[in-house]
């Protein structure tokens, strides 16, 4: 249920409440909501989870000021999750933990391309712990669960109380799509696979995806990966190019795509995805 709204120019703030002591504060720019994108962060009891991205920092700082943040927690290292860790970890005086937290800069995040400046904004510094296996605080306690793929300091948060499982971008949408240039479908595949068989409650996306009892979910989307994928090998080894495999496999949508793919200067495509499967492919 949807609580406010707060603006700030372009940028807006909203507020729901998810489960008992969960909450869901989704953050967008005019951009983003052309394409219907928003960025998700979520309170658990004084748990920060992500902290959205760098352009909405003072609606966001302004709506968390008189909130009790105990710790941050990421998700995985990108701008539009980990973007406002620098601001918020000195506001509420509270540790910020990352997974693989020697990889913090990695992934275009140092060095970002244009659109992510544009779009997303740039990451302030901040100092980045590394995150243990559970984080646990009065009332609430996260179990941490690798899920690679997306980013290589990607990982899930399950609330076993709840059931609940915060999961970044490990769900986006439910089949094989466009990637950046720097992720690994397998890895996907198995770790959507792992967190199926948690069996959670409610899976919340990094992206204001809400999905419950989302097991058939996840594993649907895992076979149309690994299905995907398998082509994708099978077509490029008889000789198909990596465009001619695009336009076979990707019917739809492809306008949006080539748009992507243009603005990104190509670090965002399907073709990431075809180039991707032949990388890694684990039979190679």
């Amino acid at each position: 249920m949807k609580l406010q709204r707060l603006v700030d120019k372009d940028i807006w703030l909203e507020e729901r409440g998810i489960t008992p002591g969960v909450t869901e504060i989704r953050v967008s720019n005019r951009m983003s909501r052309l394409l219907g994108f928003w960025s998700s962060l979520y309170l658990a009891g004084d748990i920060l989870i992500d902290t959205g991205f760098p352009h909405a920092s003072g609606l966001i700082d302004r709506y968390l000021a008189k909130k009790t943040i105990s710790a941050i927690v990421c998700t995985h290292n990108h701008e539009d999750h980990a973007g406002n860790c620098g601001i918020l970890s000195l506001r509420h005086n509270c540790p910020v933990y990352l997974a693989n937290s020697h990889l913090q800069w990695e992934e275009g995040v140092r060095s970002m391309p244009f659109y992510r400046k544009l779009w997303w904004g740039t990451v302030s510094p901040y100092l980045a712990e590394e995150l243990p296996a559970q984080v646990v605080n009065p009332g609430r306690s996260l179990r941490r669960i690798p899920t690679p793929g997306h980013s290589q300091t990607q990982v899930s948060f399950f609330d076993e109380e709840s059931g609940a499982l915060f999961s970044g971008d490990l769900y986006i949408s439910s089949g094989a799509s466009a990637i950046m240039r720097h992720e690994n479908p397998f890895q996907t595949i198995q770790s959507l696979r792992k967190v199926a068989e948690l069996a959670p409650d409610i899976l919340l996306s990094g992206h204001s995806l809400i999905l419950e009892k989302p097991a058939s979910r996840l594993l649907e989307k895992a076979e149309r990966m690994e299905a995907t994928a398998e082509k994708i090998i099978e077509f490029r080894s008889s000789g198909m190019t990596e465009t001619e495999i695009v336009n076979h496999l990707f019917r739809y949508g492809r306008t949006r795509n080539r748009l992507l793919s243009w603005f990104s200067a190509g670090e965002f495509s399907r073709v990431n995805f075809v180039q991707a499967c032949m990388r890694h492919n684990p039979k190679a």
